[in-house]
């Protein structure tokens, strides 16, 4: 029995600190506190655009009982699906709740969070796990806009093979989920709302409530309005010295150049001059 223990020890320490090392501490600086001083001088090109990223924020509070103009509703939904995605095949889709009603519904299956509720929108963002399925429509309405020719058809379709995988599709729906949450909140600031994203709920309670079908995941939920009181200012970012690194983070690596299987990723080589990539 001792010696049952003791394996159950050296295996319990082997998992955690030889097959996965602590990674090395960087030894950084506090981070500054938010202000002029920390920000970054604003280029002549599109300084709008920029200032919209740099003070937008994440709230707790918000004015209850204001609605959201459907129009509004909308433009959101619009520029949020400017949004790149993979091969183009925009994988997601939103369900925005208004209804006082359906947002205190959902706020049950949101850890009671009041402000599910008080916000004048609601953003369920989805994944679409059958986005795929679309490929030769969205194929047809690219060679229509003259964006690549009749040529590209066989070489574009053959795409849809990549995603056959199931955890390849599901990474590439979720990846595109979250690039469209980003530019919606962006777009929500733009036109004078506040957001607040919801991360804390129960997906598959979600799903049934609100009658989403099983290809869709739950991504993301995202409260959008007019800011109520309480809410702190933004909070501190780390330092662009601190986050960015160029050409390699470990100075002393070394660099190679990857194997064919290294290059593919599992996924098919695309020949004739196709540009996989995101849409």
């Amino acid at each position: 029995m001792d010696d049952d223990v003791h394996l159950a020890r050296m295996a319990k320490t082997l998992s955690f600190q030889t097959i996965f090392p602590r990674p090395e501490v960087r030894q950084v600086a506090p981070i500054p506190n938010p202000g002029d001083a920390q920000r970054m001088a604003l280029p002549e090109r599109h300084p709008q655009v920029l200032r919209q990223l740099e003070t937008r924020k994440s709230v707790t509070h918000f004015q209850p009982g204001r609605p959201m103009p459907l129009e509004d509703v909308r433009a959101l939904a619009y520029y949020a699906s400017q949004a790149p995605s993979s091969s183009n095949l925009q994988h997601w889709r939103f369900l925005a709740l208004v209804d006082p009603d359906q947002k205190n519904l959902l706020r049950g299956y949101a850890l009671g969070q009041r402000k599910v509720s008080d916000c004048s929108a609601v953003f369920v963002v989805l994944a679409d796990l059958r986005a795929v399925d679309e490929m030769a429509r969205l194929t047809d309405a690219a060679i229509r806009a003259n964006i690549f020719g009749e040529d590209m058809r066989e070489t574009w379709n053959r795409l849809a093979d990549n995603y056959r995988d199931e955890q390849v599709n599901r990474d590439e729906a979720l990846r595109s989920a979250a690039l469209a949450s980003m530019n919606l909140m962006t777009a929500a600031h733009a036109l004078g709302y506040v957001s607040g994203p919801v991360g804390g709920f129960n997906a598959d309670g979600v799903s049934k409530a609100f009658g989403i079908p099983s290809h869709h995941l739950v991504s993301l939920i995202i409260c959008v309005g007019h800011e109520g009181e309480g809410n702190w200012t933004k909070k501190p970012r780390k330092p662009v010295d601190e986050i960015l690194f160029i050409d390699r983070m470990r100075p002393g690596s070394q660099a190679s150049l990857p194997s064919r299987s290294e290059q593919s990723l599992g996924l098919q080589r695309i020949d004739g001059g196709g540009q996989r990539g995101m849409g």
